[in-house]
């Protein structure tokens, strides 16, 4: 959320689904807030992406996540799309967290060996700074953010069930 109003959210989505099938996506949305028109919505496969060896920063042809040597910031380069081209630094301002031990949920009927995991870490309060440039403009994205680590272990359909289990 930029100091002057704008409203953006980014996105890289890694899925391995078994260790057969691995693909990368990067999303990024504007969006309009006065309603006079849709919202800029961008989605591009990426290609040969790769974690480093810590596996805290990822990239593809054309795209980097890193995270910088002290920890405290990633930038996010992207020039997968040449319709959005993004270049954004994320700031952590205060502690980051994760819930319960190591941030990890586990799912099955059996404790000692799950069939899927979920983890999350949260850098809930950051200063952004950066810019998002489109066809029509380039957006400056000095302001506020929340960045959030995710990492699913399971099929995908397989996590919204047990977020949101079926009813018999």
């Amino acid at each position: 959320m930029a100091d002057n109003g704008t409203l953006v959210f980014v996105q890289i989505i890694y899925s391995n689904i078994v260790g057969i099938h691995t693909t990368a996506q990067f999303n990024a949305k504007i969006f309009n807030l006065t309603g006079d028109a849709p919202h800029k919505w961008y989605s591009d496969p990426l290609y040969n992406f790769m974690f480093d060896e810590s596996m805290l920063s990822f990239g593809a042809d054309n795209l980097s996540l890193t995270l910088n040597e002290e920890g405290d910031a990633y930038t996010l380069k992207s020039a997968v799309n040449e319709d959005c081209l993004v270049n954004i630094t994320f700031n952590r301002s205060s502690p980051g967290f994760v819930i319960g031990k190591d941030g990890t949920s586990y799912f099955g009927t059996d404790a000692q060996n799950p069939w899927g995991s979920m983890s999350h870490a949260f850098w809930p309060r950051c200063g952004v700074e950066g810019t998002i440039t489109t066809k029509e403009q380039t957006y400056d994205l000095k302001g506020r953010a929340m960045f959030i680590h995710g990492l699913q272990g399971m099929k995908p359909h397989h996590a919204g069930e047990s977020c949101f289990p079926r009813s018999s």
